[in-house]
């Protein structure tokens, strides 16, 4: 059989080209070249000219069109809810769009693309697999940023497959109700599965953490425990893969070894496909998991045909699969970092082992050391890039929990099995809680060693090409046994490292206004500090860091600024000097107008702009004649009609003046240059 690396590379090609340029362009390309190869008899490239077209086309046809959806007017929308998230007074349900009533009242099908639903009520109840119908209309994402290297709202959703936000009020909601489709049945099967493990006699750290492990639902794990196990290079047990697959598949052998026993091996295949799809659909068919059962599928369809088995075509396979399917899984981090972990496993992992195969125990253990290295090697880059951090200890940590996890994994499982018949296994859960607390207690150890992780990881993405070259090299060497290549990959690492490790030229202070609801916030960004400059009280200072924080968190992260500073009072930076409630920019000013400050001038001369916030309550009269201000501007904390009443009176004083809202915001940065 022709090894399927080219092919699965040639679709990944076509689906990155349509991404960049046009899909119908790039497919019909492809086929062209497919003919004149096939003309040629070059077959093997005529069909890897045809996977590069099949890639071009499942992105033209499977890819999401965020212009069908029917944005920023009123419709009754039907929605699957895949997701729910709980705040402090709203909730936000991931919903799968399924067909829309426009004012005529004629439904008409959506376009299969996500969105989010916000409801200011925890009423009605409604919960993943549940249909929602409601009136509201769908927003587009704002895809405007106000500061420098900031991700916009577009960007942080289009991540997560997400193509628009509604917000519904609870009395707009008309019924909320069990979805007919199999996937949300599926659905409220894996919901059935976390009720069971929350009614079980496990404690309650231990009753997350098998519920993230068997249903991979992390809805509910607390953030230490993401950091943890995130800082002790561990994150992977976190996000079901082939580990969690490959377990699940072994304790389905064990269950169905009888068949073997009665020499109906193909029978007791073959139903271990089905009940791995089966367990596939009810977890989500997340690109990890996907891609575990089709490799598990073609090594057992393997068995029962007699035939060998290639790893590299199965990953290739599986990779084809889902590309075919949902083309931009492609972009996803678990696409990339599950597939990469895999091809650097089969790459690395038994040339690193340094035992021989015939001493079972001790190769088996290398195993472990030379398992966790390799997928190390493929995927460290690629984690740092998104991530921006990399855990020193990965290693001991991998290794330690390596055996714990199938004993949990199988333990709770089982122990799962036995409540949903009517047991009670009080022994078995007894133990599932100890290796909960071995496995944790191994992550928090690693992740509060001194020097932990490697912080503030920011760099181009082009370096990833060169990690990859560096990588692509040493496999090389390392299986050619030329050291030539591994010399080569040396120097190319050393280079890639040195260009990412070059510090940018320092900026000079920058002055930004963010747009807030309810309070008026200017951000300072120094060349060696972020600090955030708000009309709020003293109480809210640190709630309105934590808020913005998002915002700023890359911009910080790239210049090594770890605190995000806040002030209302007085502060004073390179250029900008604030003293409540005059903010001077070079030889300029700005003053912020609210009920709460003094309001009488602080300089001779005229400020630039003076911004009405949120609980002035005198007149733009009194404004206009104590600062004569080139500008008056309406903050986006305004109450609109006290907003749209003071936009009137400088209209008939014939005074300067807009509103934040329109999206017109001040550029506080002109005043220093």
């Amino acid at each position: 059989m022709m090894p399927l690396i080219p092919a699965a590379t040639a679709m990944a090609a076509g689906i990155i080209l349509s991404a960049l340029t046009d899909a119908a362009l790039i497919g019909l390309a492809a086929l062209a070249a497919a003919i004149i190869f096939a003309a040629l008899k070059q077959n093997h490239t005529a069909i890897t000219t045809c996977a590069a077209a099949a890639g071009a086309l499942a992105f033209g046809v499977g890819a999401p069109d965020e212009e069908a959806l029917p944005f920023n007017r009123p419709i009754t929308l039907e929605a699957d809810i895949k997701e729910v998230k709980d705040g402090d007074a709203t909730r936000r349900l991931k919903v799968s769009p399924v067909r829309y009533a426009d004012e005529k009242g004629s439904y008409r099908p959506t376009n299969p693309a996500d969105i989010y639903l916000y409801i200011p009520s925890t009423e009605p109840y409604t919960e993943p697999g549940d249909r929602i119908v409601a009136t509201t209309a769908i927003e587009r994402p704002e895809t405007r940023t106000y500061f420098p290297e900031e991700t916009s709202e577009q960007q942080r959703m289009k991540r997560s497959g997400i193509a628009g936000k509604a917000f519904v009020k609870p009395e707009n909601i008309i019924s909320a109700e069990p979805s007919p489709r199999i996937m949300m049945r599926l659905i409220k099967l894996r919901m059935s599965i976390t009720g069971i493990i929350y009614r079980s006699g496990m404690k309650g750290d231990t009753k997350r953490l098998v519920n993230i492990l068997i249903t991979g639902d992390t809805s509910d794990m607390n953030q230490s425990t993401r950091k943890s196990f995130s800082g002790a290079g561990m994150a992977h047990v976190l996000a079901l893969s082939g580990l969690h697959v490959g377990i699940i598949a072994s304790l389905l052998m064990i269950a169905l070894y009888p068949l073997r026993l009665c020499r109906m091996r193909s029978a007791a295949s073959a139903s271990a496909i089905i009940l791995l799809w089966s367990y596939a659909a009810v977890t989500g068919l997340s690109a990890s998991v996907t891609r575990a059962t089709v490799m598990a599928s073609v090594l057992l369809m393997a068995s029962m045909l007699q035939r060998r088995h290639s790893p590299a075509n199965a990953l290739c396979l599986a990779a084809m699969l889902i590309m075919a399917f949902d083309p931009t899984a492609l972009f996803t981090i678990s696409f990339q970092l599950s597939f990469a972990a895999v091809a650097g496993i089969l790459l690395f992992a038994r040339l690193l082992n340094p035992t021989a195969p015939r001493r079972r125990i001790a190769h088996r253990l290398a195993g472990i050391v030379s398992v966790s290295l390799s997928a190390m090697l493929a995927t460290g880059a690629i984690s740092a890039y998104y991530f921006h951090t990399f855990p020193i200890y990965f290693l001991p940590a991998n290794v330690a929990v390596a055996p714990l996890l199938p004993l949990l994994i199988s333990g709770g499982a089982t122990a799962i099995t036995i409540e949903a018949c009517g047991g009670d296994p009080v022994m078995l859960n007894s133990v599932v809680d100890r290796l909960a607390q071995c496995v944790t207690g191994i992550a928090n150890l690693c992740n509060n060693l001194p020097g932990a992780t490697l912080d503030g990881l920011y760099f181009s993405p082009w370096l990833l090409v060169g990690a990859a070259l560096a990588t692509a090299l040493l496999a090389y060497g390392l299986h050619c046994r030329r050291m030539a290549g591994m010399t080569a990959s040396a120097l190319c690492a050393v280079a890639t490292i040195s260009m990412g490790m070059i510090q940018a030229t320092p900026e000079r202070s920058g002055v930004y206004i963010i747009p807030a609801a309810g309070y008026t916030c200017v951000a300072v960004a120094t060349p060696g500090s972020v600090s955030i400059i708000s009309t709020a009280g003293d109480r809210q200072l640190s709630e309105i860091a934590a808020r913005e924080m998002p915002r700023m968190r890359d911009y910080m992260g790239r210049r090594g600024i770890d605190t995000l500073m806040t002030a209302n009072r007085r502060a004073e930076f390179p250029g900008v000097v604030y003293r409540c409630p005059t903010l001077h920019i070079g030889n300029s000013s700005v003053v912020f107008a609210d009920g709460n400050r003094n309001t009488k001038p602080t300089d001779s001369a005229p400020p630039v702009y003076v911004i009405i916030c949120r609980g002035y309550r005198g007149t733009m009269k009194e404004i206009a004649t104590q600062y004569r201000p080139d500008t008056i501007v309406m903050s986006t904390d305004l109450n609109t009609k006290i907003a749209d009443r003071y936009m009137n009176e400088c209209r008939q004083l014939n005074m300067p003046a807009y509103s934040m809202r329109s999206g017109r915001i001040p550029d506080l940065n002109a005043l220093l240059r």
